[in-house]
């Protein structure tokens, strides 16, 4: 007997492992949303049982390699590791990452020892864990969810830690019966409430994508994202600098009209631009058309031969560049590599890495641009680039500066023809719904995208392909209770979510 239900817990920790590194091998579908709620059933089921955080650290174990599979590529190729050495990386990753399921079983027990095994102690405690530990990429159990529209709309005030939460109470309501009913009542009533609030302020952001340039929610914008689709080979050949960029320019130039943003990705410029080059006439390698379109370009900048930047450059009708915006979140042996300061042989074993300098302020750039009618409005962009996107801070920071659109600028080629650059692509998707903003994705090799309001994807380049996508996009003031208030200090959720806790203990007792 005792031997089957150990045996049960090792199942359960397979299974939620495997069920929720499914849900990530088809993001943004129907089929992550069931295998994403099975997997969060299969967690809170094993949260419950005795002795489980061995399971939890199983289920760890089999997840990142399922879900996160390409990263061994990524390490060896990105990062310039051998082989073997990228085995070592990728499994310390998972060794890692893993710990963040154990810290869920830690924090369930304690919550169940104080508050009692109903209500939302499972759910409380996995958004502790996913708040509380570090993790490269900051996947949630609530992206499992992206598919259902009305589910996720609440994202505008309770943010991406929120559809955590509401997932995995969910699960618990369902799998545990034998909680007391109000508390149960409790979490049915929070999830209509949801999707009925969620199913209107669809029909409030329901539009015409491609209509005219002006509508209720406010004037449009039109926007161009150019798809280089150049190989990592030609890419980084100093030889093919000046042709890659003249690439960008030639599929650009059919757009250049004064009522366009046109966006290039990350680094589409790999030759030194000065940060304070000011004006687009003193460098020949920048591109401008003059009295036409805006644009927004990835390059690279410096300050001086010790400082250099992973750079956003805005290039007004006029010629115009005001200061750029510098990456401010980079990437771990890509971008720079970690305690080399201290440690300086490490710069010798990852050659490839960059040394670049983080940025110190988020950039929101006011384009001059006209609409049809002649009139010069003036559109503000914020630029996030890479993975920035999947950051919520970054994204709320950049929409309280005044941002009217955001956009990211990345380059996933790295990733290779894997199902990364649409995990890439799911974890940004929260950052329009939160803040009430387009998301506009321009990438060298996919995906590129453009985002509504609601999270849902309007339109699409395929990857590895070259194009150009053209959108109009709303441009959009309003800042949401996430993105004004809720948002500055996602902790609240966690008090929050305690208070209702105490509460549900409370009331239950006196039932």
């Amino acid at each position: 007997m005792i031997q089957s239900f150990s045996l049960y817990r090792w199942f359960l920790g397979i299974l939620a492992g495997g069920l929720l590194g499914l849900s990530w091998t088809q993001p943004i579908s129907y089929t992550a949303s069931f295998f994403g709620l099975a997997a969060a059933l299969s967690f809170v089921a094993l949260s419950k049982e005795e002795r489980s955080l061995g399971p939890l650290y199983l289920s760890g174990f089999i997840f990142h390699p399922i879900g996160f599979h390409w990263l061994y590529q990524t390490i060896a190729e990105f990062g310039g590791f051998p082989p073997l050495l990228a085995a070592v990386f990728f499994f310390l990753f998972c060794a890692l990452s893993s710990l963040q399921f154990v810290l869920f079983g830690v924090f369930e027990r304690l919550l169940r020892d104080h508050v009692g095994r109903f209500a939302c102690s499972a759910a409380l405690a996995w958004v502790f864990s996913e708040m509380l530990y570090f993790r490269v990429f900051p996947w949630m159990i609530g992206h499992t969810q992206l598919a259902l529209l009305p589910f996720i709309q609440v994202a505008d005030i309770v943010g991406a830690y929120g559809i955590s939460f509401l997932t995995i109470w969910v699960a618990e309501a369902l799998l545990f019966r034998r909680s007391p009913r109000f508390a149960r009542m409790a979490c049915a009533a929070v999830l209509v409430l949801s999707l009925v609030y969620g199913t209107m302020r669809i029909q409030e952001f329901a539009h015409d994508h491609a209509g005219a340039p002006y509508s209720l929610l406010g004037r449009k914008q039109r926007v161009v994202l150019v798809q280089g689709n150049i190989p990592l080979a030609e890419k980084h050949d100093q030889l093919q600098f000046r042709k890659n960029a003249l690439r960008y320019t030639e599929l650009s130039r059919p757009f250049s009209q004064s009522d366009t943003l046109v966006v290039w990705p990350e680094t589409a410029l790999m030759e030194w631009i000065p940060a304070d080059i000011g004006d687009a006439t003193r460098d020949a390698r920048i591109p401008f058309f003059r009295g036409g379109a805006g644009l927004l370009v990835g390059g690279l900048t410096f300050l001086d031969n010790e400082t250099s930047f992973n750079s956003s450059i805005a290039i007004f009708p006029n010629g115009k560049i005001p200061p750029p915006y510098h990456k401010r979140v980079l990437m771990p042996f890509g971008e720079y590599t970690p305690l080399s300061g201290t440690f300086p042989f490490l710069k010798e074993v990852n050659k490839n890495a960059g040394d670049f300098q983080p940025g110190t302020g988020i950039s929101v750039f006011p384009f001059p641009l006209r609409s049809k009618n002649g009139d010069e409005l003036t559109t503000f962009v914020a630029p996030l680039i890479c993975y920035e996107d999947i950051i919520p801070r970054e994204a709320a920071e950049a929409t309280r500066a005044g941002a009217q659109i955001l956009v990211n600028q990345t380059n996933d080629a790295w990733f290779g023809d894997t199902i990364a650059p649409y995990q890439h692509h799911a974890l940004s998707v929260l950052r329009a719904v939160e803040n009430r903003r387009y998301l506009l994705r321009a990438t060298n090799s996919g995906l590129t995208a453009v985002v509504d309001p609601t999270g849902q994807t309007i339109a699409e380049l395929p990857t590895f392909r070259e194009g150009v996508l053209k959108q109009y996009v709303h441009v959009l003031d309003t800042l949401t209770l996430y993105t004004g208030y809720l948002g500055l200090a996602p902790y609240w959720i966690l008090l929050g979510s305690f208070a209702l806790t105490l509460l549900f203990k409370r009331l239950s007792g006196h039932s």
